[in-house]
């Protein structure tokens, strides 16, 4: 009976082992606050639409995000999003202006000393940057910070404290990074802490 209780306890520390080599490494490290922002995905860009009043000077914008956020994601590698980008953001949604496109900056995906993979975009006022985590075969998840301007880009903080304390500056920003052709990808951002309800970056060669 000793024996079997041992079998079954080597067999539950195993299964415990398994798994948590299986997690996508950008699990352990996420805080759950975040982690609720990106598993509320759908949601929050089905609520930022319907804050969005349709205008004529909007509407072909609204067009082209939509068809950006719907195009199917294609298997992407690490050595295929390397480089230098063209990247524009859209904001939908929100308490003040609900559907602002932004012009075109400068972003950037480098391969850095440990391996990892570094998103930045390195050109207009507001930056992001921050490390990319496979997610699974079509999709990476950015984890990092934001700044502005030339300030010194900020890394992402599992221990930044949540959303209701206002005593405190929010910098983390999560995402998914999605490539939908050879020279396109879009990183969708829910539920971003300032200003809108979703933020959709197109990148492009």
């Amino acid at each position: 009976m000793m024996r079997l209780i041992l079998a079954a306890a080597v067999l539950v520390l195993a299964h415990s082992a398994a798994s948590a080599e299986s997690q996508p490494a950008w699990r352990t490290i996420i805080s759950e606050e975040d982690l609720a922002r990106l598993e509320a995905r759908d949601e929050a860009l089905k609520t930022a639409w319907s804050q969005v009043t349709p205008a004529p000077d909007i509407i072909e914008h609204m067009a082209d995000a939509e068809a950006l956020l719907n195009a199917p994601a294609v298997p992407v590698l690490s050595q295929d999003i390397a480089g230098d980008w063209r990247c524009r953001t859209t904001k939908i949604g929100g308490e003040f202006a609900t559907f602002v496109r932004y012009g075109w900056f400068k972003c950037r995906v480098t391969k850095r000393s440990d391996g990892s993979y570094f998103f930045e975009k390195i050109s207009g006022s507001q930056r992001v940057s921050g490390v990319l985590f496979m997610e699974s075969a079509t999709r990476f998840v950015p984890l990092g910070g934001r700044s502005v301007n030339d300030e010194p880009q900020v890394a992402y903080d599992p221990m930044e404290p949540p959303e209701t304390d206002p005593s405190f500056t929010l910098h983390n920003e999560v995402a998914y990074l999605v490539r939908v052709d050879a020279q396109t990808m879009r990183l969708e951002f829910p539920l971003p802490h300032y200003e809108s309800t979703f933020d959709l970056m197109e990148l492009r060669r």
